[in-house]
């Protein structure tokens, strides 16, 4: 990324998102801000990385078959790929490995590299999304990637970020800049931003903590409170446009859903369309019923209807990302289409973040 195009880049960050650079949170003493530095978390693993990746990409091949139909929870759903492509991914994780593959091929996350790859993706692309593919259409009639985004707030965004939590894994300031440049291509709306960067440092969080130290309240919170940065509007909800909340208070409810009925906790409170508000905090739903048994993460994320396929996705990469691969069934992961080339990201990505000094 050229100097003139970061610059760029902030200024637009700043006018759009109404939120101090990356970097700017909290105050020091006197009310002034203090900006945050590398972070520091243990040192992740290369399984660690790759099952964030791999995670990610099972819970799409599990759940794309489920994409679209109503919540089930009297039904068995068998850990098991049905249909007629087992393994096949969708856009969730295509769009994840251009993520990575720019990180490793140009040294940042850069949105014009990201523009070019989109529209050429586009051309082949399985279970493309509305609001991305209106906004490829505007990138290629020449319209430049900080104004082509459309003005969604679904998760098409989020869905694609998490190289971004992992290659500056311990960076919060550069994590937060990529993780909004990643999304402003095709996402133009505030929580749809937030949301991306919410899941990069999700990512980020997970991959750092050892399994034992993990406490899924005080996570939660964490991620609550960058949302809180980044869009702290209230919106309706879809199921009741006269409720109203912000992505940071969804996600601080979920802690207190994780023992409910699946069925009235979903279908009654959090839903799980496309809508980012519905759908990455019922991701974190299930994810927090079971943080050490990615099974049982994916198995519950494939039971909750909708967009099944995108919540089985952010739910795989937490769990992977906590857990690792080492831990995700090993008969599936061996029919995911792209695995090698998941698991050579994820190892050229843990090279570069975990062995810089």
């Amino acid at each position: 990324m050229s100097d003139g195009t970061r610059i760029r880049a902030l200024e637009v960050l700043e006018l759009h998102t109404a939120v101090p650079p990356a970097g700017k949170v909290g105050r020091g003493k006197g009310g002034r801000r203090t900006e945050s530095r590398r972070e520091t978390k243990g040192r992740p693993s290369e399984d660690r990385f790759r099952g964030a990746l791999l995670g990610g990409a099972l819970g799409d091949a599990l759940g794309l078959p489920y994409e679209g139909r109503v919540l089930r929870y009297d039904e068995a759903r068998p850990l098991q790929f049905v249909g007629h492509r087992p393994g096949r991914i969708s856009d969730d994780t295509q769009q994840t490995m251009l993520v990575a593959e720019i990180l490793l091929d140009c040294g940042v996350m850069d949105p014009v590299e990201l523009s070019v790859r989109l529209q050429d993706w586009v051309t082949f692309g399985v279970g493309k999304g509305r609001a991305t593919v209106e906004a490829i259409r505007r990138l290629a009639s020449g319209v430049p990637w900080h104004a082509a985004g459309s003005p969604s707030a679904g998760n098409g965004a989020a869905m694609r970020v998490a190289p971004i939590g992992l290659r500056r894994w311990r960076d919060r300031s550069l994590r937060w800049t990529e993780a909004a440049l990643c999304a402003m291509p095709t996402h133009h709306d505030p929580m749809a931003i937030a949301s991306a960067v919410v899941m990069a440092d999700a990512v980020a969080s997970l991959v750092a903590t050892a399994p034992e130290d993990f406490d899924g309240r005080r996570f939660v919170e964490d991620l609550a409170r960058t949302a809180d940065a980044w869009d702290p509007r209230q919106l309706p909800e879809r199921r009741d446009p006269a409720s109203r909340t912000s992505l940071g208070d969804r996600m601080r409810e979920v802690p207190a859903y994780v023992d409910a009925d699946p069925a009235a906790a979903i279908r009654d409170h959090f839903w799980s369309g496309a809508f980012v508000l519905e759908s990455l905090p019922t991701a974190l739903w299930c994810f927090l019923r079971h943080p050490h048994d990615p099974g049982e993460v994916l198995r519950e994320a494939l039971l909750v209807g909708h967009d099944t396929d995108t919540v089985a996705s952010f739910a795989g990469t937490l769990a992977g990302a906590l857990s690792g691969a080492s831990q995700l069934p090993a008969s599936l992961l061996e029919q995911v289409e792209e695995g090698d080339r998941l698991t050579a990201d994820a190892q050229r990505l843990w090279q570069a973040s975990v062995g810089e000094p």
